[in-house]
């Protein structure tokens, strides 16, 4: 599962100001569907194919450089200023607008994970449809 997650998190357009919002929604939302959707007839032959590929595929790690972008809000050169009703004092705000700054980072990636995971998922549908006649492990 943690596997997908990582995955999920690399489909996030990392430009966008609200990322780290967008990818805990999509790792909750996918853990609900995990936890929610399997049964435990399914998550056994899915460890079972897990171990097997395992040994089948093994992780192959490299280092990648990576960017990534923060954001921060900087002076935009506007100024608006309000004067107030009782006391008359000005009161100025500091005109913003957000900039993207790019970061790399190094970050160590599995490069057969998909393909793994890819054959986990086939091998789990292949052992419920033998043991149960679907490929969800659903007991009828």
């Amino acid at each position: 599962m943690t596997i997908a997650v990582v995955e999920m998190t690399e489909v996030i357009n990392w430009h966008h100001p609200f990322r780290r919002q967008i990818n805990l929604a999509l790792a909750v939302l996918l853990i609900f569907t995990q936890v929610s959707c399997t049964s435990k007839e399914y998550d056994q032959a899915s460890d079972e194919c897990r171990r097997e590929y395992m040994v089948k595929i093994p992780p192959n790690y490299q280092q990648q450089l990576r960017t990534y972008y923060r954001y921060e809000q900087v002076p935009d050169g506007n100024i608006s200023c309000t004067r107030d009703i009782f006391w008359g004092q000005p009161n100025c705000t500091q005109g913003t607008r957000t900039i993207s700054i790019p970061v790399s980072t190094m970050v160590t990636v599995d490069l057969e994970a998909g393909r793994r995971q890819n054959e986990i998922n086939r091998c789990s549908e292949e052992l419920c449809l033998k043991r149960y006649g679907n490929r969800y492990c659903k007991i009828k």
